[in-house]
């Protein structure tokens, strides 16, 4: 059955000054490659606002525009966070994400030439969460980002590893990527050798035993089960 991590969340705002300020929009879509892109209007009705600052990982130092090349890896924090409203009768209420880690990876190809596609992991309260999208011409950061289950492998994920799954970012949105399906990826059963065969005596004489152990990672990680 559908769940709420069948949405996509599409952040998009207005990067000045490392200041990151806009609005979100859900977009119901359990395959994230058809998801809907919101428009103009969808954005500007939405009451859910967000604003957050960037720092540079090394020395915390703010980030300007000029600053902002493909490769650099930044930490969205402060900020006031964003508003969401649970359905619980208290309204919009205001929340942080604990870690959200933003790399801006490279220039799109065709449509997106002059853009640069973003990257994003992170987690809240609400669990773990990976993010597409772009940075453009005119300082718009959008970030489409996908809560993942606890058992997911990508949580696992590092921005590089998101990054290298994500494609070559040539569909109509950067975050229209397998890579942000709510499909739950397995992790790996694949087994390797963790030491050196060890030779173990019997009364038939001598056999050689290999000890093995079971491990997962990024590299690892099977199709989405069905």
């Amino acid at each position: 059955m559908p769940t709420w991590r069948d949405t996509i969340f599409v952040w998009k705002g207005s990067l000045k000054d490392a200041e990151w300020d806009g609005s979100w929009v859900g977009v119901v879509m359990a395959d994230a490659t058809a998801a809907a892109t919101p428009t103009a209007q969808d954005f500007s009705s939405s009451a859910n606002l967000f604003t957050l600052s960037l720092e540079e990982e090394e020395g915390g130092a703010k980030l300007s525009n000029l600053q902002i090349l493909a490769g650099n890896i930044v930490t969205a924090v402060d900020g006031v966070g964003y508003l969401l409203d649970q359905g619980d009768g208290n309204g919009h209420r205001r929340y942080k994400d604990h870690v959200h880690r933003v790399k801006f990876c490279r220039y799109g190809e065709g449509a997106f030439g002059s853009d640069l596609m973003v990257a994003a992991v992170g987690s809240n309260e609400f669990g773990p969460f990976v993010s597409l999208g772009k940075f453009c011409e005119d300082n718009q950061l959008v970030l489409a980002r996908r809560y993942l289950d606890q058992d997911d492998a990508r949580c696992a994920w590092t921005l590089q590893d998101l990054d290298d799954a994500a494609g070559p970012f040539n569909t109509a949105e950067p975050w229209q990527s397998e890579a942000l399906s709510s499909k739950t990826r397995r992790k790996s059963t694949k087994r390797k050798v963790t030491q050196s065969s060890k030779v173990a005596t019997s009364k038939k004489g001598m056999s050689r035993v290999a000890d093995f152990s079971c491990t997962a990672g990024a590299a690892d990680l099977l199709p989405p089960s069905p």
